[in-house]
């Protein structure tokens, strides 16, 4: 059983020039690869042909030729000295939702056996984490204005020329 409940695969794929390239079992291939029971937070994880093929009921030389494919429209990566699949783009749809979620993620990034595979997931998940944690920051800002606008609301003006006086603006 898979540690993740859902993956996230974009409505866009149906209009993607990639995938609509693809041969059929190389489509189905591709959205097995993004929610087998193997996908991980990292959208990078070992995966044996075994496994892969009889999921999918595919011949291996298919199952081959379809990952050639996946490579060459650059829609997964793979490191076949370590059986390490990567989903390129994994981030854009399945970002790290909070601290906890990141430090998850981290986590399975440093186990990835294949250091070419690590080193790229990790390059996507810090844009993607600093993406998470810029979200964040604005989040907290604008409740933290909103709480202002409160105070002043009901007459605590003393409190926002504190505020004003501590940030410089007064």
């Amino acid at each position: 059983m898979s540690a993740r409940d859902f993956s996230k695969i974009s409505p866009a794929i149906w209009t993607s020039r990639r995938f609509l390239s693809l041969e059929n079992d190389a489509k189905l291939q591709f959205i097995y690869y993004a929610t087998n029971e193997h996908v991980n937070s990292c959208g990078v994880y070992r995966l044996k042909d075994a496994y892969a093929v009889d999921d999918l009921g595919f011949q291996l030389a298919t199952y081959h030729q379809n990952r050639t494919m996946l490579i060459s429209a650059q829609m997964i990566d793979f490191d076949s000295e370590h059986n390490f699949l990567m989903i390129e783009g994994w981030f854009k749809h399945n970002p790290p939702m909070n601290c906890s979620h990141s430090t998850g993620t981290l986590r399975l990034i440093e186990q990835v056996k294949s250091e070419r595979l690590r080193e790229k997931v990790a390059s996507f998940f810090a844009e993607a984490d600093a993406l998470r944690m810029a979200r964040e920051a604005k989040k907290k800002a604008d409740r933290d204005l909103k709480r202002t606008a409160e105070q002043i609301e009901m007459g605590d003006g003393h409190r926002l020329q504190r505020i004003l006086e501590k940030s410089g603006r007064r």
